[in-house]
């Protein structure tokens, strides 16, 4: 048997920001929700295979809770973000660009009115 560096079979982690990323390139959002999903399916295989060890692993417990809550909460985003889209709110931009434009239409951003009163509050009173 002869030893190689050949590495085909090792894993290389990712760290949750990188899976974001990731995740965050793919323009479909049902392979965005099917990839995260995959992501927290086995976030949570590793969490049942530390189980048994939470006293002397805490913080591992933690990291994996903290991780696989992150990611469900960009999947729930991301069905929220589908959903809208859906309902002909529009997608992505465009969509933010009818919120910021409603947004806009229901503020006041001058004050309308008797121009006098305006007038007589920036004079100084004698």
């Amino acid at each position: 048997m002869e030893l190689s560096l050949d590495l085909g079979l090792v894993h290389v982690s990712k760290t949750v920001a990188e899976c974001l990323e990731e995740v965050a390139k793919v323009k479909d959002v049902g392979q965005k929700l099917s990839r995260l999903d995959d992501y927290v399916n086995r976030l949570e295989d590793e969490r049942r295979k530390i189980e048994v060890f939470r006293r002397e692993l805490p913080l591992c417990m933690l990291l994996l809770n903290d991780a696989i809550l992150k990611l469900k909460e960009e999947a729930l985003r991301c069905k929220e973000l589908n959903d809208r889209a859906a309902a002909g709110q529009g997608d992505g931009e465009e969509g933010e660009m009818m919120n910021k434009k409603s947004w806009m239409d229901s503020v006041q951003l001058w004050k309308t009115g008797d121009s006098n009163l305006v007038e007589s509050d920036s004079e100084p009173k004698q």
